[in-house]
């Protein structure tokens, strides 16, 4: 299974890149999603997490992520890395190219923050937006 871990002062270099416009996409929705398809240990996602929290956001409300890994024990390292620090996250355990996933864990800030239904409640407001632009 090839693997490679990034080394962290790379991921941390790539997250200072990609937080650049999160002003921007905080105007849009109330929190920024992110997305890692090969999380290993989900070194990316903490590098970013840290980014936000140095720019003076807070990823345990205003973050959240998805991740998948191939091999279980690389998604079980990501799943307890973002537990223990706090970051709501969606893990997956599955393949990324074929859109299969095995096992599914949420962190638990995850439910702490209760993010099902904020993000609901993200998309009634966003569908009733739509229909009234389309209305006006």
């Amino acid at each position: 299974m090839g693997q490679f871990f990034t080394p962290y002062s790379l991921s941390r270099l790539m997250a200072s890149v990609l937080t650049g416009d999160i002003e921007q996409q905080l105007k849009r929705c109330p929190w920024v999603t992110l997305d890692e398809p090969t999380s290993g240990a989900g070194g990316m996602v903490i590098a970013f997490a840290e980014a936000m929290l140095n720019a003076g956001y807070n990823p345990s409300t205003q973050l959240l992520v998805t991740t998948t890994d191939i091999d279980p024990v690389a998604a079980d390292m990501t799943f307890i890395q973002l537990s223990l620090l706090g970051i709501p996250a969606i893990v997956h355990t599955g393949n990324t190219l074929t859109l299969t996933v095995s096992r599914t864990r949420c962190t638990p800030v995850y439910w702490i923050e209760n993010w099902p239904d904020r993000i609901r409640s993200h998309e009634r407001i966003q569908a009733m937006r739509q229909f009234l632009a389309g209305i006006a």
